[in-house]
């Protein structure tokens, strides 16, 4: 069965719960078993150096390469089972006689394609992760009347192609799911529905992930069209190839965070001041080209992360008390305004402007490399980026494009290659002729006919006075 890890048992206060936790290294001040022999001499004897299963709640066997879990694991009076990163091809025989008062189920990254049979636990579960399997459809005991109590939902990067049987289940005003992850789940347009009945929902993750773009999407704005959240804190909607913001988010007022990286944009819309209680945006890796002055209303705004884009221009940061992460990495920014004191991590590098001419440069780069460290960031460069040629003159075709300064800033000139201009080393130029054209085609060898359009005769208008009009349908008698 691959138990090759220990576990240790951590023991706390009387009326608190023994932990099981794997763990490579002995620690003095926990007893160290195997797992095979937890399962073989502890559950079943029930008690070993006074320690007692029935107190046993929490038991962690992640990347432990099981294959499967004993029977005997539904002794256990267990609350939370993780078994993420393991071998399991199917679920536990455990879950199904006993363990009927578990409370969260963690089974992610492991080899299982079903899960219809609904486990003993059901009516008391309220969180359950089934992430990153091979599922091909979603278990089908899922929003049925006895899984109300069901909380959170991770069914992230498997195969199901359709959930078109949740749209007919149980109502599902009735249930209380609150945070739902379905990144990289091939949902489209018709799945809306279901996503916009859960009345608790604070958590959405609609996501794609970089490997996979399988949620596609021809009109997000249908999402937020009278959805039934009332309380939308977190809204994921990264990697969905959006080239338009979606205006009806910002009517969630709710919102705390709002997440959009790995799209396609190029502006946020000047509504985003709506979003009065957001704290988080991340609107990093896109092509945006510049922040709305709005932005400096957010008071509440304490998290903004836009590296990697094309912004020129942004507001007034120091005004924004709140704010205390700026990512600003890799953009077009020639100057940017902001308090250095008030901010606790900051990355300005990548842009126009020179970080080493700031004033306080040591305490910079100090906030710079926490953000790094804190983010887990490693391949960024510093410095200033230089002005390449071309972004400074863009090409179109064959011409050169300038701004003529000396008359006019906002005209625009173009140079090319003049037919009066004279190049002695070039043949002539000669224009190109379609390859079913001879030169004989070009010789006129008809007649020439003058034609025109005949004028069209048009009846006088009569004129109507203005105190005639009412006696013209009346009879002469």
């Amino acid at each position: 069965m691959g138990f090759n890890s220990k576990i240790r048992l951590i023991t706390r206060e009387e009326n608190e719960a023994i932990e099981i936790y794997p763990s490579e290294t002995e620690n003095t001040e926990t007893k160290a078993f195997t797992i095979e022999y937890l399962f073989s001499h502890v559950i079943p004897n029930e008690i070993c150096d006074n320690i007692y299963v029935s107190k046993i709640t929490t038991l962690e066997l992640s990347n432990c390469h099981l294959t499967d879990v004993p029977i005997a694991c539904n002794k256990l009076n267990l609350k939370y089972l993780g078994l993420s990163h393991n071998n399991l091809e199917h679920v536990p025989s455990c879950l199904y006689n006993g363990l009927k008062h578990l409370e969260s189920l963690d089974l992610s990254y492991n080899l299982i394609q079903n899960f219809d049979l609904e486990p003993d636990c059901l009516p008391y579960l309220k969180k359950i992760k089934l992430n990153s399997n091979k599922f091909v459809n979603a278990p089908k005991w899922f929003l049925m009347f006895r899984c109300t109590s069901l909380e959170e939902f991770d069914y992230s990067n498997n195969k199901a192609k359709t959930y078109k049987y949740m749209k007919n289940s149980f109502n599902l005003n009735l249930f209380k799911l609150k945070k739902l992850q379905l990144i990289s789940s091939c949902l489209i347009d018709d799945d809306f529905n279901l996503l916009k009945c859960f009345r608790q929902m604070r958590y959405l993750d609609i996501s794609n992930d970089m490997l996979s773009y399988i949620n596609k999407f021809d009109d997000l704005d249908k999402l937020f069209v009278k959805p039934k959240w009332k309380e939308l804190n977190v809204l994921k909607l990264n990697g969905l190839y959006l080239s338009i913001f979606p205006e009806g988010i910002a009517w969630i007022e709710s919102l705390k965070e709002l997440y959009v990286s790995n799209n396609n944009l190029s502006w946020l819309p000047d509504g985003i001041e709506f979003l009065v209680n957001l704290e988080i945006l991340v609107i990093s890796n896109n092509s945006i080209v510049s922040v709305p002055k709005s932005l400096a209303s957010m008071e509440k705004l304490t998290v903004l992360q836009a590296f990697n884009n094309c912004i020129d221009g942004v507001p007034d940061f120091s005004s924004m008390s709140n704010l205390k992460t700026l990512d600003l990495y890799n953009n077009s920014l020639d100057m940017i305004s902001f308090n250095v004191n008030a901010v606790n991590y900051i990355d300005l590098e990548g842009n126009y402007c020179d970080t080493r001419e700031f004033q306080n440069l040591s305490l910079y780069e100090e906030k710079r490399n926490n953000l790094r460290k804190k983010y887990s960031i490693e391949d960024r460069y510093d410095g200033p980026k230089t002005k390449e040629p071309e972004d400074l003159i863009d090409s179109c075709s064959e011409l050169d494009l300038y701004y003529d300064d000396a008359n006019d800033t906002n005209s625009i000139a173009f140079f090319g290659t003049s037919d009066d201009d004279e190049n002695w080393d070039l043949p002539p130029k000669t224009n190109k002729v379609h390859s079913d054209i001879d030169t004989e085609d070009d010789m006129w060898q008809g007649e020439e006919t003058n034609t025109c359009l005949k004028s069209t005769c048009v009846a006088e208008k009569v004129y109507v006075s203005e105190d005639d009009w009412m006696f013209e349908d009346c009879d002469d008698s």
